[in-house]
């Protein structure tokens, strides 16, 4: 019983509309008193009232006092003869129809409904999909997820709401509603897989370990012995260039496909060669007209690793260069002398995981949204990593929406700074350099709004849980709603990531809109 109503006290939150109506009875100087057919005693009642900032009420009334209820009208009648008031000059508010409204006007009062906002919610189109799946089956997280998002979004009529949307076509509430308890659910499994193989460092890998790593923190920040988290810089690009130890992993990389791009670029982000150190007299050589030429799918490949053979001196420089400054960034940042150490990212092969491996020789744990049986092919142990809402599973399968739509999700999960190139050593110093060529301003504000929305559901779940380290969320529940939207969506809410971009090397343009500018469509 004590647990129960520890429980219920943690969870139990100030309703806006009440207490709007509360403070303007108040400005009236209105007598007011509290009246609940709760079963519990008078003294809990009256602490929750207290938590959510009530007081000056005149008297509070419970049922289990008096062994009357508003429902059958006894707890009115009982009320009314101790105030010796009239009961027209009552005014009864509540969310119950026939408890509130109903059984109150029956006994001479006046009577005023506010539905509950999970009525509301229940009423909102774009939700009754959600309600009718959760009536045959509904976990503790699915019923602490929609009460928050009706208490957020619904405690006043539904007519704000756009119809059938589930976002009101607003990145924040996206956030909040779609890819907040995804997010939640991933950070949740992260500490209790953590946990159970007794990792004690956690590392959140950029870009897309960021918003994972702030819910985490959140969640678990102040728990005693937690695993402690820390946010390192890692990229492909970082990792590819970092692990060229020989010619066979220059010739590895080389017979890799080739998307749209120029020599100069594909000497940068493949090998580590800065623009401008090859010449296009030494380019020319191998068939080319210099650096600026582009590139693709149907160059020679014999002309490339002929090119690539002829750097390889530059090549192993450079790699060796990359490889100690960014061995030297992990030991500063803690991973080479953490006791256990696991690596936090969105995941598929865990290639990035292999890399470090490769780079420190340290045993790592990869935890990961999802993994693809593709990992099988990277020198890693599958046995080292594992994935929250799909582990080694297809990356062409249909069943999940990371696997369907694995460009809105990287999209969404990713941090609005630019992306990690590499560890540059000036003199002495290690620091992290980005690449600022995109300088996309439109990701960065709507990246920073979807993510402010997850962070405000992660804080509203922390306050309204009394001990973190009890939460355990299913997938299906945490992606319920982000999935749906996916195959789902209406234009208002197809329009939360109009303009937004993802790099897609195999098209014929570097970047492709998620959702077309609506200005392109005219």
């Amino acid at each position: 019983k004590r647990q129960e109503l520890s429980k219920e006290y943690a969870i139990s939150v100030r309703r806006d509309a009440g207490w709007a109506m509360f403070k303007y009875a108040q400005k009236l100087g209105k007598e007011i008193i509290a009246i609940s057919d709760m079963t519990h005693e008078h003294s809990f009642i009256c602490s929750l009232l207290e938590k959510s900032g009530y007081d000056g009420f005149t008297k509070v009334y419970v049922s289990s006092q008096f062994g009357l209820r508003k429902h059958e009208g006894g707890l009115f009648e009982y009320v009314i003869e101790d105030l010796k008031v009239n009961p027209n000059d009552v005014l009864h508010i509540g969310d119950n129809i026939k408890g509130d409204l109903e059984s109150s006007i029956s006994k001479g009062l006046q009577g005023y409904h506010i539905p509950r906002a999970s009525v509301n919610l229940e009423k909102a189109e774009g939700y009754t999909h959600f309600i009718d799946q959760l009536k045959s089956s509904k976990t503790e997280f699915d019923s602490h997820l929609f009460s928050i998002i009706a208490r957020n979004y619904f405690d006043k009529s539904s007519n704000h709401i756009k119809p059938k949307t589930l976002f009101n076509g607003d990145p924040f509430n996206f956030g909040f509603c779609g890819l907040g308890p995804a997010i939640v659910g991933f950070a949740s499994w992260i500490y209790n897989e953590a946990v159970s193989a007794g990792i004690s460092d956690i590392f959140f890998l950029s870009r897309d370990g960021l918003i994972a790593k702030s819910v985490y923190d959140r969640l678990y920040g102040s728990i005693p012995g937690a695993p402690v988290s820390h946010y390192i810089y890692a990229s492909r690009r970082a990792a590819r260039v970092s692990t060229i130890y020989c010619l066979a992993d220059i010739h590895e990389i080389a017979k890799k496909f080739i998307y749209s791009t120029t020599i100069q670029d594909y000497l940068w982000s493949r090998f580590g060669l800065p623009k401008g150190s090859v010449s296009d007299t030494h380019i020319q050589q191998f068939g080319f007209t210099g650096g600026s030429q582009p590139i693709g799918g149907k160059t020679s490949k014999d002309a490339i690793l002929g090119l690539v053979e002829s750097l390889q001196q530059q090549i192993l420089d450079r790699a060796t260069y990359e490889r100690d400054a960014y061995h030297s960034y992990l030991e500063n940042s803690g991973l080479l002398s953490a006791k256990s150490a696991a690596l936090v990212d969105i995941g598929y092969a865990g290639s990035m995981q292999a890399a470090i491996q490769r780079i420190t020789g340290k045993n790592l744990l990869g935890l990961y949204f999802a993994t693809f049986t593709s990992a099988r092919n990277e020198a890693l142990d599958v046995n080292d990593m594992r994935g929250y809402v799909g582990n080694l599973v297809p990356s062409d399968g249909t069943a999940l929406g990371i696997q369907t739509h694995r460009f809105i999700y990287e999209s969404i999960f990713c941090a609005p700074h630019d992306s990690f190139v590499c560890i540059e050593n000036t003199d002495g110093k290690l620091i992290p350099t980005f690449d600022e060529g995109d300088n996309d301003n439109l990701r960065r504000t709507l990246i920073t709004q979807i993510h402010g929305g997850v962070e405000a559901l992660a804080s509203t779940i922390a306050d309204e849980t009394a001990d973190t380290r009890l939460i355990k969320i299913e997938p299906q529940s945490s992606t319920r709603i982000l999935d749906h939207w996916l195959v789902n969506p209406t234009i208002d809410d197809a329009l939360v990531l109009e303009g937004l971009r993802f790099h897609d090397p195999v098209g014929p343009v570097s970047y492709t809109h998620l959702t077309l500018p609506t200005s392109d469509l005219v």
